[in-house]
């Protein structure tokens, strides 16, 4: 029930947005989007994985040069731990499945609504873990409890995952009539797991980092 409720006070948040703008402006404007992931944990090595979602483009201003940008999308993440037992390298595979929701301010050289034009984007994120597995490779354990196939759950009791994530979100977009493309970065500020399971490089609870390539369409 704390899963749903997280999620639903997301999704509310979203709609109180939109609304709220709508107020003011009738130029909003819907969109979908998908494409590619490549996640990491500080102090880890890399995977790749999707996101997928929708949101708005919301003017702020009579020019139409600075708009808001919310999104909810679900998105993959994770990393890989690598290290050698008995002189073979063993891997550690962290998943890590959010509901996720940026807050992009657009900014933009030309009206958002030109048939070209190149924004920037800027905005923090917040997200929330709902499910996801760790798998490990033959002859090593996981935390020295969890064995090769039993694949303990993330964000459950056996690896203790923190669900909850937000930090920084920024890059650009490049839209062309009701297609666009983005390029962003994020990272993390807040400790997501525990560095004792992931054997991460740092002291300190290792945050997401990662880099996402969306293809999308306005509606």
């Amino acid at each position: 029930m704390n899963h749903l409720r997280h999620i639903i006070l997301m999704v509310a948040f979203l709609t109180m947005l939109q609304a709220k703008a709508q107020e003011s402006t009738k130029h909003i404007k819907p969109f979908i989007t998908a494409g590619w992931n490549y996640s990491r944990l500080t102090g880890l090595d890399p995977r790749n994985s999707f996101n997928v979602g929708g949101g708005a483009i919301i003017p702020l201003f009579r020019y139409g040069l600075v708009g808001l940008r919310p999104q909810l999308l679900y998105s993959q993440k994770g990393a890989r731990s690598r290290f050698e037992v008995y002189n073979k390298e063993r891997i550690v595979n962290i998943d890590a499945n959010y509901i996720e929701m940026p807050i992009d301010m657009i900014l933009s050289g030309k009206p958002l609504a030109t048939r070209f034009n190149i924004s920037a984007l800027v905005g923090p994120y917040f997200a929330y873990g709902i499910g996801g597995k760790t798998t490990a490779s033959k002859g090593i354990y996981i935390y020295n409890r969890y064995q090769v196939g039993d694949n303990p759950s993330t964000f459950g009791d056996e690896m203790n995952g923190r669900r909850f994530d937000c930090g920084l979100h920024l890059g650009m977009m490049t839209r062309y009539n009701h297609f666009f493309l983005t390029i962003t970065m994020e990272a993390g500020v807040k400790g997501v797991m525990d560095s004792r399971i992931t054997r991460s490089r740092w002291d300190e609870s290792p945050t997401n980092f990662g880099l996402q390539v969306n293809a999308g369409y306005e509606l």
